[in-house]
């Protein structure tokens, strides 16, 4: 009945409606309700509205409802991404806001297709500044948006020709994932570890294209630290840009010498927990590309690689997949043919 009063030619009756229905929105227990029943549009109808207050007001309908994979593309698409976009900055130093604003562009911008209309609209110099906020909600919402974008940097054209590479260099974001890196290995400071997953799923990302690995040079001695890092997630993240990296041929000799691959070869051995599953393909890969390498051969198995890979290749474990077994024999394949001096 309330999505039929927000289709009312009665403005007033409308926007009552619309104002409901927005209400209702912001529960998450209601927003799979909502949208089947058309209650998007009323909430789209609010956000297109000129009325700064009234786009604040329907900021947290919008942010919960673009928790849903059917509504990211009709959110950014029908009048939604301004009035988001414009509660990002904490110029009125409402950090909830912001908050809810950084979260809904993450959620978003995990849909290719939106990626384009979020960096028309500014998005990435607003969550860049977010990264730096006092606010450590903000904070990791911000980074959880950039490691999206980071994401999909190396499968979307239109994405590569809006040169997001090079807003990464001109804003110091890289910095900025530096200090908060830092801050989190220093066992005397505070650090919020959503933020600093976040922050490493930033790394991760950009680690997946060999073309932004010139941006990671100064990263190696820290994701080596991450290794050893007492959050399980964040051990996990810094194998996956690991052996993201390994598969550089330009970066293998400086892995070697930041003693990688030791973290690789204790990740490559069978898990023990299912959360760990995507380190341990994550390691193996990462020993799967150095062993592509005929100088590194042997050094691999002399760090014990062999063991790891061989039980990895079995697959009797009962965490182990298909595509664990299928690196691990790759590797194996490429040490065969180690030629010792």
């Amino acid at each position: 009945m309330l999505v039929s009063f927000s289709n009312s030619g009665d403005t007033e009756l409308r926007t009552f409606a619309a104002f409901a229905v927005a209400q209702m929105s912001r529960n998450s227990d209601m927003m799979e309700i909502v949208t089947e029943e058309g209650g998007l549009e009323p909430v789209l109808y609010l956000a297109r509205s000129d009325d700064k207050n009234t786009q604040r007001e329907v900021l947290p309908a919008l942010t919960t409802l673009s928790f849903l994979d059917c509504n990211k593309v009709p959110i950014c698409m029908n009048g939604a991404l301004p009035p988001i976009v414009g509660c990002i900055s904490e110029d009125n130093n409402d950090t909830k806001e912001s908050q809810m604003a950084c979260c809904a562009i993450a959620n978003l911008v995990e849909a290719a297709e939106n990626m384009q209309a979020a960096v028309n609209h500014g998005c990435l110099s607003l969550l860049i500044e977010a990264l730096d906020s006092k606010s450590e909600a903000v904070q990791r919402e911000a980074a959880r948006a950039v490691g999206n974008f980071a994401l999909n940097v190396d499968y979307c054209d239109m994405i590569l020709s809006q040169n997001v590479i090079e807003w990464f260099l001109k804003h110091d974001i890289l910095d900025l994932v530096k200090t908060e890196c830092y801050a989190s290995l220093d066992p005397k400071r505070f650090s919020d570890y959503e933020t600093v997953r976040f922050c490493l799923l930033i790394i991760s990302n950009l680690s997946g294209g060999n073309q932004n690995h010139y941006l990671l040079d100064s990263f190696f001695d820290i994701l080596m630290d991450f290794t050893r890092h007492r959050d399980v997630k964040c051990r996990q993240y810094a194998v996956l840009a690991l052996g993201n990296l390994c598969t550089n041929p330009l970066h293998a000799q400086q892995l070697i010498s930041a003693k990688c691959m030791d973290a690789l070869v204790s990740f490559s051995f069978p898990p023990t927990t299912d959360d760990s599953v995507n380190a341990q393909f994550q390691a193996i890969g990462g020993l799967h590309g150095l062993s592509k390498h005929a100088n590194l051969r042997v050094p691999i198995l002399r760090e014990g690689g062999l063991e790891p890979l061989i039980l990895g290749a079995r697959g009797n474990n009962r965490f182990s997949h298909v595509e664990i077994k299928r690196e691990a024999a790759a590797a194996l394949s490429n040490l065969a043919l180690a030629q010792p001096k």
